[in-house]
């Protein structure tokens, strides 16, 4: 499956437009509807998913407190530009399905139904789309299923590598005494580091 520079290029363009002014889609004339929605088993659950469109597969990962209708406006242009656009409610969210355990939204489970998901559509790789929480889980897309992620793009949600998490700048200056410094080392144990910054018993489980 080729993705060329020039249709990505144009079809996020068309997407981004299209965010930036989602009032264009309220005009008369060219609001925009969801796709049927489609009920996919993958990871043990089933997550509503929404598709149109046909090419390069795209798969639009929305946000907290959103679901798959936050995309409502950037569907249509995809699709347009010759896309496969696949948006699925993500696990706890919409018509799909809620495990009661909070254990059951790990990123490995979340992660897992996307690339399950893509299983039960016959897609064998695509570019993840994200926006706020979906952008945090497109960047672990490309750590836990680097074989099928083509690109990732994520909107307000900058890659933060999980060594560096607690050890940012922001978060560690408020904890530093007067004229105290430091600077994360990707080089050392970065747990090591944080207790040296926080406390000696801290200890950071991956989300």
């Amino acid at each position: 499956m080729n993705l060329t520079r020039r249709t990505a290029l144009a079809g996020f363009a068309a997407a981004t437009v299209l965010m930036a002014v989602p009032a264009l889609a309220d005009l008369p004339g060219i609001a925009p509807t969801m796709p049927p929605v489609e009920m996919v088993g993958t990871n043990g659950i089933e997550l509503a998913v929404y598709e149109a469109g046909s090419g390069p597969a795209v798969v639009l990962l929305h946000g907290f407190p959103g679901l798959a209708y936050t995309w409502r406006h950037q569907i249509p242009a995809l699709v347009d530009a010759g896309y496969r656009v696949i948006v699925p409610d993500l696990r706890g969210y919409g018509l799909s399905d809620a495990p009661e355990n909070v254990e059951d939204y790990d990123i490995a489970d979340l992660t897992g139904d996307i690339a399950g998901m893509l299983d039960g559509l016959d897609v064998d790789e695509a570019v993840f789309v994200g926006h706020d929480w979906g952008g945090l889980l497109a960047w672990q897309m490309a750590l836990f299923h680097e074989e099928r992620t083509t690109g990732v793009v994520s909107f307000n949600t900058p890659h933060i590598p999980h060594w560096g998490l607690w050890l940012h700048p922001d978060l560690v200056a408020p904890v530093l005494g007067d004229g105290d410094d430091f600077t994360a080392d990707p080089g050392r144990d970065p747990i090591a580091q944080m207790r040296e910054v926080y406390r000696p018993g801290m200890y950071v489980l991956m989300f």
